[in-house]
């Protein structure tokens, strides 16, 4: 409960702080379709194709403010399927120096538990990631996220860590990711992400850019007794 308390007075100074700077901020959206819906724990939560984008507002200084939602296309709503969901989230992403930058953020999942926006069985998140830019395309990182559940039908509270690599490789943009989940979700165990979209566009119209993508989570070791191999295909739209 302390955790919860910590990660919403977070939440609350950050909005605060943003609200100062939208003035200037820019703003970067994204609308893609999803094959499934895999988490950030490598859990497939539906298995129904799903629209997911976003939309992010960016100030000069870092500060940033970002809507996410997610909708299943079989039973698109406010109830019944965790493909349906719309999240918030407030942070800063800044350059340290030339080679190095960070991102820090908190958050708020709203998940259909039973039902949207009714608090029964929501999460709240803070994190970060420590970036370091060996070259112009390629870069090294560090993350590690807090979760906490709260209502009757809280989810279990954990953290994720990992370690990655993010590069271009000809026509493909590739990340790579060493996870582990400790516990969130009443969960435990290593797995790999991986994701490859197309480096350059294959078509733009509207001001936006459209790109295909794929994802693959890997289990470890005894993380293989709770998940198996999943695999995500994309097509995405940004501008």
């Amino acid at each position: 409960m302390k955790r919860m308390f910590v990660v919403l007075a977070i939440l609350a100074l950050t909005v605060a702080y943003a609200y100062v700077s939208v003035a200037t901020a820019a703003t970067n959206c994204g609308l893609g379709l999803y094959s499934s819906y895999v988490a950030g724990i490598g859990t497939k939560v539906d298995n129904s194709p799903v629209v997911q984008g976003w939309c992010r507002k960016t100030a000069q200084n870092g500060l940033y403010g970002e809507l996410w939602l997610s909708q299943s296309r079989s039973d698109p709503g406010l109830t019944k399927r965790f493909g349906n969901e719309w999240d918030v989230t407030v942070g800063r992403d800044d350059n340290i120096n030339e080679k190095w930058s960070y991102d820090v953020h908190a958050a708020h999942y709203d998940v259909a538990n039973p039902r949207l926006f009714d608090g029964k069985g929501d999460i709240i998140n803070a994190g970060g990631t420590l970036r370091f830019h060996s070259t112009k395309d390629t870069t090294v990182y560090t993350n590690v996220e807090f979760y906490e559940g709260y209502g009757l039908n809280r989810f279990h509270g954990g953290q994720r860590i990992g370690v990655g690599i993010s590069s271009t490789l000809g026509p493909a943009s590739y990340d790579v990711e060493l996870r582990r989940n400790n516990h969130f979700a009443g969960i435990a165990g290593q797995f790999f992400k991986a994701t490859v979209r197309s480096a350059q566009p294959i078509a733009k119209f509207g001001g936006g850019e459209l790109r295909p993508e794929m994802a693959v989570y890997i289990p470890l070791g005894e993380y293989k007794q709770f998940q198996e191999v999943q695999v995500v295909g994309a097509i995405v739209y940004t501008w």
